[in-house]
């Protein structure tokens, strides 16, 4: 199923998009956010890279994988 988008009052879920580095950028290159995930701070060439490694996937048919930003409009929150 693609494209996925489900919008509530007040947030939505959505597909990422490339234009959506930088909010992801601010959650992922943040240490203190990151402090108790599986990873290290990342710098915008590897979010950009993350991305691509969710978005491309998102076309499979059948789709395996599901990953969505939470969004407030049309922006990724963390932007």
């Amino acid at each position: 199923m693609h494209p996925v988008s489900v919008v509530g009052a007040r947030v939505a879920l959505r597909e990422f998009t490339p234009d959506d580095v930088d909010a992801v950028l601010k959650m992922y290159g943040d240490p203190v956010v990151v402090e108790h995930l599986s990873f290290e701070p990342r710098d915008r060439r590897q979010v950009t890279a993350t991305l691509a490694s969710v978005i491309e996937p998102a076309t499979n048919d059948p789709r395996h994988e599901y990953s969505l930003a939470v969004a407030e409009g049309d922006d990724a929150i963390g932007g």
